[in-house]
């Protein structure tokens, strides 16, 4: 809102109408792309283990909630996430290398 436009000069959509749905569905239904969503972390298999951490990152994930070793799981399978992920792009990577090098010369 610039400096001149105040909150007063709008007048609010009355949700009974359908107004404000419709303006809502039209503008978001075509340009919101569907995302997948991933499987939940309690679908997965769980092993119960003991795990040693240092006081500084016990402190951290206690001092969040008491969800604590549900965001320790998380964080960590963010970590494995971005390493599969960047071991399958070396993969990618060097098959690409080996298959320009198998590839004959162009006659010309």
């Amino acid at each position: 809102m610039s400096s001149s436009t105040k909150s007063s000069d709008f007048e609010p959509l009355s949700v009974s109408d359908g107004a404000a749905t419709e303006l809502f569905a039209s503008s978001t239904a075509e340009s919101v792309p569907a995302r997948r969503r991933k499987a939940a972390a309690e679908a997965e298999a769980v092993t119960v283990v003991t795990l040693a951490l240092s006081n500084r990152v016990l402190e951290y994930f206690q001092g969040e909630g008491d969800d604590w070793q549900v965001r320790v799981n998380e964080a960590l399978n963010l970590i494995v996430n971005r390493h599969v992920a960047r071991e399958a792009k070396k993969r990618a990577r060097l098959r690409a290398r080996t298959s320009a090098r198998r590839r004959p010369a162009a006659a010309g």
